[in-house]
């Protein structure tokens, strides 16, 4: 790989040293929202709204087949009043397992809890390509390394 003519430190131990003219930024600077779902158990129905949960984010997507719960359309009101998931919105999962990542495809579902989702601003971050970072082996390797406890 090319290397650049100059680094510097990146002012973080575990990023080491940075090309001089790159700057290191927190994620959050380029998010438009970042919603916790945790906490949040809804009452599951026979059918209704399609309830995406941590096993449902395998593999970089939503798999509909895995488990298929759902919940009513007054539970999805009260569930989604922090913000409703949009196409291309990131979905990460907090525990069991940890750190699964998908997009969301459909805007019907409802989001249960050990979800968090990430809304990337438009002009400063494409959604796909946060997924595919935090997806990375870098990433992952961080995120097990620094992991607490036996599911998160």
């Amino acid at each position: 790989m090319k290397r650049y003519p100059e680094y510097k430190d990146s002012g973080v131990e575990w990023i080491g040293e940075i090309p001089k003219d790159w700057n290191t930024v927190p994620l959050t600077k380029y998010l438009e929202s970042i919603i916790d779902y945790r906490g949040r158990t809804p009452e599951k129905t026979e059918s209704g709204r399609f309830l995406v949960t941590a096993k449902n984010i395998k593999d970089g997507q939503i798999d509909y087949e895995i488990s298929q719960e759902f919940t009513s359309e007054d539970e999805y009101q009260r569930l989604m009043t922090r913000g409703r998931p949009e196409i291309g919105d990131v979905l990460f999962t907090t525990e069991a397992p940890l750190g699964e990542v998908a997009n969301v495809d459909d805007v019907s579902i409802a989001l249960a809890q050990r979800i968090i989702k990430f809304r990337p601003k438009s002009d400063l971050l494409n959604p796909y390509f946060l997924k595919y970072w935090l997806l990375s082996y870098s990433f992952q390797s961080d995120l097990q390394r620094y992991a607490t406890g036996s599911t998160a």
